[in-house]
């Protein structure tokens, strides 16, 4: 007879550490405390000279804001005073110069280049 491994409920399976996004073989690096004590984040290891993004134009970067915002595309079109096709077309454009698959990577990707403030 051969045993049978169960998993208790209710008992998660043990941590994965977070993969390493600098692109580099080493460890990820700890995370760093500000002054008051409360952990800094970390932005996946991924420094901005490491990004391989293009340049956006500012009408990119103001529907990537209102993307950030938590916009629909039909809430940025009347914003913008501009067609939803037109929204759809620019995010389009955005994520393939950020080399983003979806709206929220371009915003983080956006974010992290310190070219969009939350």
């Amino acid at each position: 007879m051969r045993s049978v491994r169960r998993r208790t409920k209710g008992v998660a399976p043990p941590a994965q550490p977070a993969p390493n996004l600098s692109g580099e073989g080493s460890a990820p690096e700890p995370a760093a405390s500000s002054a008051n004590g409360v952990p800094t984040i970390r932005l996946g290891g991924v420094k901005p000279g490491q990004l391989d993004a293009e340049p956006i134009t500012q009408r990119e970067l103001e529907v990537l804001a209102l993307v950030a915002e938590g916009y629909s595309n039909k809430l940025i079109s009347a914003e913008l005073s501009i067609s939803e096709r037109t929204v759809k077309n620019r995010l389009i454009a955005t994520m393939g110069k950020l080399r983003a698959s979806d709206r929220t990577r371009a915003v983080v990707t956006t974010t992290r280049l310190g070219w969009l403030e939350l």
